[in-house]
């Protein structure tokens, strides 16, 4: 049973680190450049944030209207794809909830058993996770986004035309690159607070404190 619970919560915390980056480069504006984007584009500033916010707030699990950019009119599979892109990040947040609650028993358990090994496995098994990922990014980011997306989807819909549907404009690949390095950063930090819990663990054994 002690085995089982270890692995359980290695798997949580695993999910975690990286369900609570992706929503936070998702949901967290800061990085996203308006003023770069607008001025590539030849749209107010203003505008380009608005649209950007809407789109945000249309993907979050508390929105339930229609989505509408008036300045960016979208053809419906362009609509049907930011809908397919709501329905993975609603699944991340009412997932990740369930997690973080079933986590923080485990969590609980483990600890008051005095086993931190669950930090340990989840900090290295999420490094390697990183590393095959980010490398593969690192090595081909074109032909790793365009893999990513025939994983998450079942149809071409996220190829979207400029010409047809000018909303994918301020999307353009730069900012995506802004975000898989935020992305990877944060799970980092996450990495290394699960490692800095189980050492710190150790250190503490190894001088009786």
């Amino acid at each position: 049973m002690k085995k089982f619970k270890g692995i359980l919560l290695t798997v949580c915390l695993t999910f975690l680190i990286i369900d609570c980056a992706i929503l936070s480069v998702t949901f967290v504006p800061v990085l996203y450049p308006s003023s770069l984007i607008a001025s590539n584009i030849g749209v107010s500033e203003k505008v380009v944030r608005e649209s950007y916010m809407t789109i945000i707030h249309y993907l979050s699990l508390f929105s339930h209207k229609a989505l509408s950019t008036p300045a960016f009119p979208m053809t419906k599979n362009t609509a049907f794809h930011f809908y397919e892109v709501k329905v993975l990040m609603n699944r991340l947040e009412v997932i990740g909830l369930v997690v973080l609650i079933g986590t923080i028993y485990l969590i609980y358990s483990t600890v008051k058993e005095k086993d931190y090994r669950p930090f340990k496995w989840a900090g290295f098994t999420t490094l390697g996770l990183v590393f095959i990922v980010g490398g593969t990014a690192y090595v081909d980011f074109d032909g790793a986004f365009t893999m990513m997306h025939h994983v998450l989807f079942n149809n071409n819909y996220w190829l979207i035309n400029p010409d047809i549907d000018p909303i994918i404009n301020i999307f353009p690949e730069s900012y995506f690159v802004t975000l898989g390095i935020a992305l990877f950063s944060l799970i980092g930090i996450g990495v290394l607070i699960n490692l800095g819990i189980y050492f710190k663990h150790i250190y503490c054994i190894n001088t009786n404190k």
